[in-house]
């Protein structure tokens, strides 16, 4: 019997929420384990009711493995704790981005992604807790790419096996290919700006289509909606078409969640199987904190087009 409780987080019951966790029980083996597979056995886990502090997100980020330091932060306020990167929107201000999707301004907002996409090495997690939760909206959103390929028509099934995703970097989100949203870029933050500068130095990117979480067996459609630039072993054409069709069943899916901020809150995710992005919020509603520590690790099933060994500097976006 472990000290805590374990309930479903969405309908399907794959996410779940764990209530009950204290800082005192991360020191028992056992559970340190048991935390460790529902995280893979379940790609989201949100933990309830936590100890808010710098301390307590450390430590429990350590049980499920080391720390990978991204070399640009932005605003890190305590140089002594470098694993904390924070994920900050401030209305009117250089902290974040404000685009035009569907008619309806959002700043802070995100489509579907998964982290490092864009180099060949991707890092295993994250774990995200609020510091400052806007008035409304400002969730983060989550799609299981297990369900995203369970949900795939057979023959899209069959066609999507043994295919290669190209990606391309690019900081400006109005330029993404087949989104089923009319996006338009109203402001762009420094942080962006600055990166964007780089972009051409940046080689793109190729990662499987579709793969079989290791220790599961389970085949998940591995593609980052965002970033995504076209399909390896088809003619371009043909590609171009297949391509979109699944970006857009991803983009459109009916289990996309959206994770609501509530304080003691602590989000951890598997980065090898989750897509995450940001819903955004009313522009000038609020202020929007997230704080983050990034898990280590590569799933080994990337590569970098032209490239033999990477020596590329890492862009936490």
């Amino acid at each position: 019997m472990f000290p805590f409780r374990t309930e479903p987080l969405t309908p399907s019951g794959e996410a779940i929420q764990i209530h009950g966790l204290e800082r005192a029980h991360l020191t028992d083996a056992a559970v340190r384990e048991e935390l460790n597979r529902l995280w893979i056995r379940h790609g989201l886990v949100v933990f309830r009711g936590m100890e808010d502090s710098d301390e307590l997100h450390l430590e429990l980020s350590r049980v499920f493995g080391p720390f990978q330091l991204h070399p640009i932060k932005q605003g890190n306020t305590d140089p002594s704790r470098l694993e904390i990167t924070n994920v900050q929107y401030e209305p009117g201000g250089e902290n974040g981005n404000v685009y035009s999707v569907n008619g309806v301004d959002l700043g802070g907002w995100l489509p579907l992604h998964f982290d490092l996409v864009y180099f060949d090495k991707v890092n295993h997690g994250g774990l995200l807790r609020p510091r400052v939760i806007p008035p409304e909206m400002g969730g983060t959103v989550f799609l299981d790419k297990i369900a995203a390929y369970d949900t795939l028509p057979e023959e899209l099934k069959r066609r999507a096996e043994g295919l290669e995703v190209v990606y391309d970097f690019y900081m400006d989100i109005s330029t993404m290919k087949n989104s089923v949203d009319d996006i338009r870029l109203v402001r762009m933050g420094k942080k962006f700006r600055d990166i964007q500068q780089r972009e051409d130095s940046y080689p793109r990117s190729i990662h499987p289509l579709v793969y079989a979480q290791k220790e599961t067996g389970r085949k998940m459609l591995n593609l980052s909606p965002w970033f995504a630039d076209e399909l390896l072993g088809l003619d371009k054409a043909e590609g171009d078409a297949l391509l979109g069709e699944l970006v857009r069943h991803t983009l459109s899916h009916p289990q996309i969640h959206v994770h609501r901020w509530t304080p003691g809150d602590i989000v951890l995710w598997d980065n090898w199987r989750m897509l995450h992005g940001a819903e955004g919020l009313p522009p000038e509603s609020g202020s929007r904190w997230l704080q983050r520590t990034t898990l280590a690790g590569d799933y080994a099933l990337g590569r970098l087009e032209g490239v033999e060994n990477s020596t590329l500097e890492l862009v936490d976006v």
